[in-house]
């Protein structure tokens, strides 16, 4: 579907200036309006869930899409107020500058119509990406920078949270993904609702109870015609494997079994309860295994554990123990890194009744396994002069 008419949207707005409200359709007594605004007050001022109205300033990462848009409109008319709701657009050079413009212009006359601002930044994602390897390249790179971009935008208008609009169908594409890729709970977890973003910034997601047919029955309720993304569609050259994972696998899997989105997000709820859980021991038994003579008090370099202590601990619980030790060594830099391997054969040679020393990386850290100790570090690296950093 093609993105209706829009009216003369200035460049001033998309520099952030205010637009006179146009009325739209529906009001916050909508079903949809309701539900995402409820969640909405309860991700930014948990404290005033009782209150009509109350939210705190959050950029909307707006595409010109189906979910942002119904995001946009939720968020906009719960606020009752053009100030504490601000649309972030990020143009890329992934699509045709005909499209790029077209999705532009969309969100610009979106925020018109809602009387609320209007964000827009460019980023650049061809230049040195996807270098010897496929669309997953740009994907990622797309992401990190847009993601740059928003928190950017988030700075200028003082918002403390930037709210996306992934729903329940993005939840069932990341637990397929996660169960097809062998990850723990953690990765069965789904996707966050609050994730903490650099800067005290929050990532919100106030979509993630309702399904794209909600979204979009919002924006049809409105009279609002939004843009379709062609790189969401499988068959385009362009698409990475969640777009792939979207048009191909998702659809038969809800063929065979409707409502498997809600079903999912569900799942990811009771992965993350015990994710925390498993958290929760880990964090006991670091502290029981810790060796405090090795390691002064306000030294974070290192994590020394007693290792006839963790060599009981159940796998899942050392598997939690080592991430959360590479954490807080590395400072949470590089974590990317650290792979479901690397962390399995650590806790193999940890748990094992071998007694020569070893060494292990996992991602920037590594564990140095003897028999009486294991130690957490950042891995060694060599200066130029070939001495040891």
């Amino acid at each position: 579907m093609k993105a209706a008419s829009r009216g003369n949207s200035g460049v001033k707005q998309a520099r952030g200036v205010k637009a006179d409200r146009v009325e739209i359709a529906i009001k916050r007594s909508d079903p949809f309006v309701r539900a995402v605004g409820a969640e909405w007050r309860l991700l930014t001022t948990p404290g005033e869930r009782g209150r009509r109205g109350a939210g705190a300033r959050t950029l909307v990462a707006c595409s010109g899409g189906a979910d942002s848009s119904a995001l946009a409109i939720a968020l906009a008319l719960t606020s009752g107020t053009n100030d504490l709701v601000v649309l972030g657009h990020v143009v890329h050079d992934l699509r045709s500058e005909v499209e790029c413009e077209r999705d532009r212009e969309a969100v610009e006359e979106l925020g018109r119509r809602l009387g609320v601002r209007v964000m827009v930044e460019r980023i650049s994602v061809r230049d040195g990406a996807g270098r010897g390897g496929g669309g997953g390249n740009f994907e990622a790179k797309a992401r990190r920078l847009r993601l740059r971009a928003l928190q950017s935008m988030a700075e200028q208008v003082d918002a403390g949270f930037i709210a996306t609009g992934h729903h329940a169908r993005d939840v069932l594409e990341s637990v397929i993904m996660a169960v097809a890729r062998g990850t723990g709970l953690r990765g069965l977890s789904g996707i966050a609702q609050s994730t903490r973003l650099s800067g005290g910034v929050r990532l919100i997601r106030p979509m993630l109870g309702v399904t794209p047919e909600d979204a979009r029955g919002v924006c049809v309720r409105a009279g609002w015609v939004w843009s379709e993304d062609a790189t969401n569609e499988a068959a385009d050259p362009r698409a990475g494997l969640r777009s792939k994972v979207r048009g191909l696998v998702v659809p038969r899997v809800l063929e065979l079994m409707p409502g498997a989105e809600l079903g999912a997000v569900r799942s990811a709820l009771a992965a993350r309860d015990a994710q925390r859980l498993v958290a929760s021991i880990a964090k006991r038994g670091a502290a029981r295994a810790k060796v405090g003579d090795e390691v002064p008090e306000n030294d974070g370099s290192r994590v020394v554990w007693d290792r006839a202590v963790v060599r009981r601990m159940k796998p899942i619980v050392l598997a939690e123990m080592l991430r959360r030790a590479v954490e807080r060594v590395s400072g949470g830099r590089g974590l990317r890194a650290v792979t479901r391997g690397a962390i399995e054969a650590a806790c193999r040679v940890i748990r094992g009744g071998g007694t020569e020393r070893k060494r292990l990386t996992i991602g920037p850290a590594e564990a140095v396994v003897d028999v009486r100790r294991v130690v957490i570090r950042l891995r060694e690296t060599k200066k130029e002069d070939g001495r040891r950093a």
